[in-house]
């Protein structure tokens, strides 16, 4: 599914995976940047932080610049869910920094389905509230 936001809606967005994951305590920060402006290249997004200060900086990859086409299209939602999960994983899996493909998978495959989750229950709740009271 291709979700493209602004960086309003980016931040609004960020309010409720923030609580989910339990990292109201971090000072974060979100933008989506050209990739010029980013430090990684061919990412969809990125993630510096320091645990000390508990501060990040998130940097979302602008539409204008993915290049993923008609098989891989952007999802600005489960880039920035992916970024957050870092703070959570990063210090546990990989305690020296050197983060593999298989780490960055495994952040994926819960992005998804964290959003998957989230999705199924907007979903049951519009069902539910369409069901007349017998």
């Amino acid at each position: 599914m291709e979700r493209i936001l602004t960086e309003k809606q980016l931040r609004e967005i960020s309010k409720y995976w923030i609580a989910v994951l339990g990292l109201t305590d971090w000072n974060i920060a979100i933008n989506i940047n050209h990739k010029g402006d980013m430090e990684l290249t061919c990412v969809a997004g990125e993630v510096s932080y320091s645990f000390v200060e508990r501060e990040v900086q998130i940097r979302i990859l602008h539409p204008d610049d993915y290049v993923g086409g008609p098989a891989f299209l952007q999802d600005m939602e489960k880039t920035l869910v992916h970024e957050l999960l870092h703070l959570k994983f990063d210090h546990v899996c990989h305690p020296k920094g050197d983060l593999n493909k298989h780490h960055h998978q495994l952040l994926n495959d819960m992005a998804v389905a964290l959003l998957r989750v989230r999705d199924d229950n907007e979903a049951s709740k519009r069902i539910t509230a369409e069901v007349p009271n017998g």
